[in-house]
């Protein structure tokens, strides 16, 4: 799925991109994700949620309000996730 996803990269502008399944990996505290997207992957019948690193100047509040905008623009309501963008 992860050499799948790496081509993905361009197409979302993140240098960085890892599944949801890496990412549950990934156990340090210090490690800290943003979500990139939910993507079809070829040979996996649901999306998979795809992450990429925070910029370094995010706040733990920006990135839970990202994450809001997220949840928020996949559930189709798209101003409030523009107004937390």
């Amino acid at each position: 799925v992860d050499s799948r996803i790496e081509g993905l990269t361009n197409a979302l502008g993140c240098e960085i991109l890892l599944s949801e399944f890496t990412r549950r990996l990934a156990t340090d505290p210090h490690f800290r994700f943003q979500s990139a997207d939910l993507v079809q992957v070829v040979g996996r019948q649901a999306p998979v949620e795809v992450f990429t690193l925070p910029p370094d100047n995010f706040s733990d509040d920006d990135l839970k309000l990202h994450e809001s905008a997220m949840q928020d623009f996949r559930a189709g309501r798209f101003s409030p996730a523009l107004d937390a963008w």
